[in-house]
C-alpha cells in the first residue's frame, strides 16, 4: 500500500528578512503549489509556511539577516540528521569569499532530516552543489574545482546516509548547478560526475527532462528506487511581483521551481 506526497524545490535568490512584495509573491506561489515537503535554497527564515515544520543550514557572517543556504519545510514533524560528519566543525581561517563549497560543518550548504510520515519515515536531503567558478572560501580556487569537490563530498554523504538508514526511502533535492541529462552544463565531465554520484547512492533524478523552459535545468529532485516507480513530474513554474522600482512586473527569482508527486510505501 502507498500514499502520494508532493515534493517541491525552488531557489529563491536570497530574499530579505523584512516583508516585501517579492517575499509575499513567493509565499503566494508556494501556497498555490501546496507541496507537502519543500526544499528551498538561497532562502531566508522569514519565508515561513504556517503549519509546517522546518530544519535549516547554519547562518554565516557573509550572509544577510535570517539567510539560509537551504531549508526543508514539511507538513509532518521532522528531526535533523547531521551532514558531512567527517568534516571539521569550522574552517581553520575565516572565509573571505561568499562560497557554497563544502569545507566544514558550520558553513555546509546541505541539511538533512527524517520526516515522520503517517506509518513511515522518509529521509530528505536538501542542498546547493556550488556553481562553476566558485572561488572557494579564500577566493583563490580555480574554475570548476570547488564544484567537482562539492559533488565528491555529496557523493560520500549520500552513500553514508544510505548505509546508515538502509530501510528509509530517500529524497535529495535542491540547486545542483548542473544538468542531469544530455544537455550538458556546465561541462560534460562535471555532469557525468554528478550522475555517477547519484547512481552510487541509488538516487534517480526525476527532473532530468530536456525542458524547453527554462532552457538549462539545474534544480533537481532525486529519489531512491522505492519512490521512483510511479512519480509524476510537473512542468517548471515561475512567479512575478510588482516591483516598487519602476512599477513593472519582475520574476521573484532567477530560478524556476518544480514539484513532483511520488508514492511512499505505507
Amino acid at each position: 500500500m502507498t500514499h502520494p506526497i508532493t515534493i517541491a524545490t525552488w531557489n529563491l535568490e536570497r530574499p530579505g528578512f523584512t516583508g516585501s512584495a517579492r517575499s509575499q509573491a513567493i509565499l503566494d506561489q508556494m501556497n498555490k503549489i501546496n507541496a507537502d515537503i519543500w526544499v528551498l535554497t538561497e532562502t531566508n527564515e522569514a519565508i515561513a509556511l504556517d503549519g509546517y515544520h522546518s530544519v535549516a543550514t547554519p547562518t554565516t557572517e557573509l550572509r544577510r539577516r535570517g539567510e539560509r543556504a537551504t531549508m526543508i519545510w514539511s507538513r509532518w514533524p521532522l528531526q535533523a540528521v547531521p551532514v558531512f560528519p567527517d568534516l571539521p566543525e569550522a574552517e581553520a581561517e575565516p572565509r573571505t569569499w561568499p562560497s557554497y563549497t563544502v569545507s566544514c560543518r558550520n558553513t555546509s550548504p546541505a541539511v538533512c532530516a527524517i520526516v515522520d510520515l503517517p506509518g513511515q519515515q522518509l529521509l530528505v536531503y536538501g542542498t546547493i552543489i556550488t556553481y562553476p567558478g566558485d572561488r572557494g572560501p579564500t577566493g583563490q580556487s580555480k574554475y570548476h574545482k570547488e564544484q567537482r569537490h562539492a559533488i565528491t563530498a555529496h557523493e560520500r554523504d549520500w552513500q553514508r546516509l544510505r548505509e546508515a538508514y538502509p530501510t528509509l526511502p530517500m529524497i535529495a533535492a535542491g540547486d545542483f548547478n548542473a544538468t542531469c541529462n544530455e544537455r550538458i552544463y556546465p561541462a560534460r565531465d562535471t555532469c557525468a560526475q554528478l550522475r555517477n554520484a547519484l547512481a552510487a547512492a541509488d538516487l534517480k533524478c526525476l527532473t532530468d527532462k530536456d525542458w524547453r523552459k527554462p532552457p538549462i535545468w539545474i534544480d533537481h529532485i532525486c529519489v531512491t528506487s522505492a519512490l521512483g516507480t510511479e512519480a509524476a513530474v510537473e512542468e517548471p513554474w515561475q512567479h512575478q511581483y510588482l516591483s516598487m522600482r519602476g512599477g513593472n512586473l519582475k520574476p521573484v527569482s532567477d530560478h524556476y521551481g518544480i514539484h513532483v508527486t511520488v508514492r511512499v510505501p505505507a
